[in-house]
């Protein structure tokens, strides 16, 4: 017994001989590098509590309620000063499910019979057993008295502006409309964003740090909306003049059965548009049921080779440069031939004719022929004189500056067929009607405009736009 115990002593004794002992020194750095890590901590929380505290938690009360600051926009009108675009007041219904008194299933018959919505879809959101649902967006207010009276409680009814366009498809790629995040689209309601909008603090569903909603019960609805109006905006359009447009043009459309269509009425003297109408067009009420190209304005933003009404601008231009005068004649056999290409009319040759019946005849032949009359430079500096292959500076977002390939790359064909709108240019409605008014303006060409002036209701200061000559 005795052996046995000295011998377990001894392999013991050379076990731990065997285990390296730890330097005191690397124990010592070990100790102080946790020590640092301890400081660092410290120092840490120190600036973000003490130090940064002020602004973190500033930060912090910004981010929850953002959602408070309420978008509030001023009014679109015509030139009459009749409403085209306006807020008006919608409500939004959220219930507390576990604060109801009644089962789901009959709050459920009684907010869809009133609401006149979905019975099931209601009975869904009540039973997924979240704090709070949102039932129903954009209520009337007749239907919201109504659900008040239930006095149920647990119920949240939450005011909210509601842009309304009383005039439907009216003007409506000029107006553009608003997004469920209340940001302009298009149009006035975009360009004008930060000039329509206002903003209040009113009761409304905050948002956490993560953007979701902290509702609180509350005892009774908010009624009324109260935080100032944006500026309002008042357009060019007549009312008048733009229902007209819209119903002739679409009458055209509709007859020659074409996929678009535009009509712009322009003051030549001031650059004002008084009607602008487009086929297709949508409702901006209910933007979402159209096609996402039905809200596009195509007129200023899509381009094409303009055709015959382009023989406008090549006869301005041939007497500007005096490439021709008053009583120039050309003769119209019916063909032209330009190097290998051949240059035909619609209706064959007219003979010899004076600029009245290059228009009267739509003699492409003549038009060509004065084309080649200037050198290609004068040709496309009277063009770019125009404002054609660049933006006319209208105040809509989102327009194209056309297409007009640079006269050092044009072949004698590109120019003859650019005299009846073929060949280098390709323009937008927009531009054509422009540079069309200049020659209706004595050669004065005027920026096109769709806003008359911009009056704010707070301080009674009234914007109006300011003529800019080209």
């Amino acid at each position: 017994m005795s052996s046995t115990i000295e011998l377990q002593s001894y392999r013991e004794a050379r076990r731990r001989r065997r285990q390296p002992k730890i330097p005191i020194w690397r124990i010592r750095i070990l100790q102080a590098v946790l020590a640092l890590c301890v400081l660092a901590i410290c120092v840490r929380l120190y600036y973000l509590q003490i130090y940064k505290g002020g602004e973190i938690k500033g930060k912090a009360f910004e981010q929850r309620q953002k959602s408070r600051m309420l978008i509030h926009r001023g009014a679109i009108t015509d030139r009459h000063g009749l409403p085209l675009a306006i807020d008006t007041t919608r409500y939004d219904l959220y219930i507390h499910p576990k604060l109801l008194k009644v089962s789901y299933k009959e709050a459920a018959s009684k907010i869809a019979r009133i609401a006149k919505i979905s019975e099931e879809k209601v009975y869904k959101r009540l039973s997924k057993g979240y704090p709070v649902v949102t039932v129903a967006k954009h209520l009337e207010r007749e239907i919201v008295e109504e659900l008040q009276s239930l006095n149920w409680p647990g119920m949240d009814i939450v005011p909210r502006p509601f842009r309304h366009y009383p005039e439907g498809f009216l003007a409506a790629h000029i107006l553009g409309y608003v997004n469920h995040d209340t940001r302009g689209q298009g149009g006035v309601e975009q360009s004008k964003q930060n000039t329509l909008i206002s903003t209040g603090d009113i009761p409304k569903p905050q948002l956490d740090g993560r953007g979701k909603q902290i509702l609180v019960a509350q005892d009774g609805p908010t009624w009324d909306i109260t935080p100032p109006l944006g500026r309002h905006v008042e357009l060019t359009i007549d009312n008048a003049l733009q229902h007209l447009a819209e119903k002739e043009l679409n009458a055209m459309a509709v007859h020659s059965m074409c996929t678009k269509a535009s009509a712009i009425l322009l003051d030549p003297t001031n650059g004002e548009i008084l009607a602008w109408a487009n086929y297709p067009t949508y409702d901006p009420n209910n933007y979402s049921k159209f096609p996402f190209s039905s809200t596009k304005n195509w007129a200023m933003v899509d381009v094409y080779q303009p055709g015959s009404t382009f023989k406008i601008i090549t006869v301005a231009s041939g007497l500007e440069t005096g490439a021709i005068h008053k009583g120039t004649v050309f003769h119209d056999g019916g063909a032209f031939t330009v190097g290998r290409q051949t240059i035909h009319n619609v209706h064959g040759g007219n003979g010899t004719i004076n600029l009245l019946n290059l228009f009267i005849h739509s003699s492409n032949v003549a038009s060509a022929q004065l084309a080649l009359r200037m050198t290609p430079k004068q040709f496309y500096d009277k063009l770019t004189d125009f404002s054609l292959g660049r933006k006319t500076g209208i105040d809509l977002p989102g327009e194209s500056k056309g297409l007009l390939l640079n006269y050092k790359k044009w072949k004698p064909i590109d120019q003859a067929t650019t005299g009846f709108g073929q060949g280098a240019i390709s323009v937008t409605p927009l531009q054509l009607a422009t540079a069309v008014s200049a020659v209706a303006n004595r050669g004065t060409l005027i920026q096109p405009h769709v806003i008359r002036r911009i009056y704010d209701p707070k301080t009674g200061v009234t914007e109006r736009w300011t003529e800019a000559e080209k």
